[in-house]
């Protein structure tokens, strides 16, 4: 019985200790608006592994049910930003602006889409 409880906590104990690193980027954010896309940035994974090992499916279809899920998420964080440009040179331009943005800044530093994108 106890093997059984400890395999159904583990999962649970894995999120816990992701939501909090995720919640420990505050210190680095001036305002909290990255909380949300971060969290489910974060918590996603562990429910798609969860969903996959009571479902029993096999591994290599978990990685492309999780992979679309990451093209999908990374797809809908560019889609609220005005297109000027495809999808993909948006997805750059951010992830180049937020890099530049947490170089040179300091900490904390604004939470612009970029820099979400790469929390």
């Amino acid at each position: 019985m106890s093997t059984r409880r400890t395999a159904a906590l583990a999962p649970l104990a894995l999120a816990a200790l992701t939501v909090v690193a995720a919640l420990s980027l505050g210190r680095i954010f001036a305002s909290s608006r990255f909380v949300t896309p971060v969290l489910i940035a974060a918590l996603v994974p562990h429910v798609l592994g969860w969903v996959g090992r009571r479902l029993r499916r096999p591994a290599w279809l978990m990685f492309l049910v999780s992979a679309a899920t990451l093209i999908a998420f990374l797809f809908a964080r560019v889609a609220t930003t005005p297109h000027t440009t495809t999808v993909v040179q948006a997805l750059a331009n951010q992830l180049d602006a937020g890099w530049q943005l947490l170089r040179t800044a300091t900490a904390p530093a604004p939470a612009t889409n970029g820099a979400i994108l790469l929390a």
